[in-house]
């Protein structure tokens, strides 16, 4: 009977030691995502944007575009989360790299657009910059006007369907009136993983911040 007893209080020391493992490194690790960063662009024509970034999001390779005008292409992606791991593998003894993985990889695009170049991602309408679907059945959840430092900017929550996969997105377009040009940040996802995308759009339109560079001294 001792024994017995016993061998229950060994079970649940280590049951409690492992959910109060499990909590430590779920607090530390949503401590770790909440932390932000800042993003700042190189200068186009004499201005720049900057905003906030989750560290939970990295930079990840870059495409090849062929369109002239179209510079400061940055993709990123987000972190794998430990925590989800760890209790996947020790709490519901699932092996690594099993289970159903996402059909889309949740991805934030920031572009600009040089003004000089006739961008096929972009029109104007009523003085707002809009994307241009191109003939994307794409369904308008939500959408707003509003200036960012006097720059007329739109941002839009979309979604849409390709065959079998359905894809959410969150864009800001913010147009840059001294030069023309337009910058473009859009997060998408698929509908598993579109709250994460669009939470961080959120968080960086609410960030999002255009400043005139002063031209460079050559004088020394």
């Amino acid at each position: 009977m001792r024994k017995m007893l016993r061998s229950r209080w060994q079970f649940l020391a280590v049951l409690v030691a492992v959910v109060t493992s499990g909590m430590v490194m779920l607090c530390l690790f949503a401590t770790k995502m909440r932390e932000r960063k800042v993003f700042v662009v190189a200068p186009v024509d004499g201005y720049r944007y900057r905003c906030t970034l989750s560290v939970g999001w990295k930079p990840r390779q870059r495409y090849t575009f062929n369109s002239p005008g179209l510079v400061n292409n940055y993709q990123f992606a987000p972190t794998t989360s430990p925590v989800r791991e760890w209790i996947a593998i020790h709490l519901f003894r699932q092996p690594p790299g099993k289970g159903r993985l996402p059909v889309m990889t949740p991805e934030i695009v920031m572009q600009t657009h040089k003004a000089k170049f006739p961008s096929n991602s972009v029109r104007m309408k009523s003085g707002y910059p809009e994307p241009n679907w191109q003939g994307m059945l794409a369904k308008i959840l939500a959408e707003r006007h509003f200036r960012i430092d006097g720059c007329p900017a739109t941002a839009l929550r979309w979604e849409t369907t390709t065959g079998s996969l359905g894809v959410c997105g969150t864009a800001l377009l913010v147009f840059q009136p001294e030069n023309g040009n337009t910058y473009i940040v859009a997060g998408t996802a698929d509908f598993q993983n579109r709250d994460r995308a669009a939470s961080e759009m959120e968080e960086i339109i609410a960030s999002f911040r255009v400043e005139k560079v002063a031209p460079v001294d050559s004088k020394r």
